[in-house]
Order: C-alpha cells, then sequence, then structure tokens
C-alpha cells in the first residue's frame, strides 16, 4: 500500500470578531493570512474554529 504525506505549517491565531466579510470562520476554507510576526503572507486552510464569548 503506497501513502503520501504531506508537509505543512501549522499556526493558531486569536482574532477579533468571528468573521471575515460577513461569512462565519469555518473549518475547510482557505484564507488569507498575513502575519509580520511569524512572517507569513500566503492563503492557508482552516482546520478549527472556537467561539468564545467575553461579554
Amino acid at each position: 500500500m503506497r501513502t503520501t504525506r504531506a508537509d505543512g505549517t501549522a499556526r493558531v491565531y486569536t482574532v477579533a470578531g468571528h468573521s471575515m466579510g460577513g461569512a462565519l470562520w469555518t473549518p475547510n476554507t482557505l484564507v488569507p493570512v498575513s502575519g509580520a510576526y511569524s512572517n507569513i503572507h500566503r492563503d492557508m486552510l482552516i482546520g478549527a474554529v472556537t467561539f468564545v464569548n467575553n461579554a
């Protein structure tokens, strides 16, 4: 049996708000990421979403 492994980069981000352009953040969605601290400027796949209400 042949298998293939992908090489990837995982990052965890905390963002203000729960949507982008009016659409909720959802897993398996490509989104543009621009992070000066981590030097990432490309599309990345959302792997998981956790909503927190700090009201």
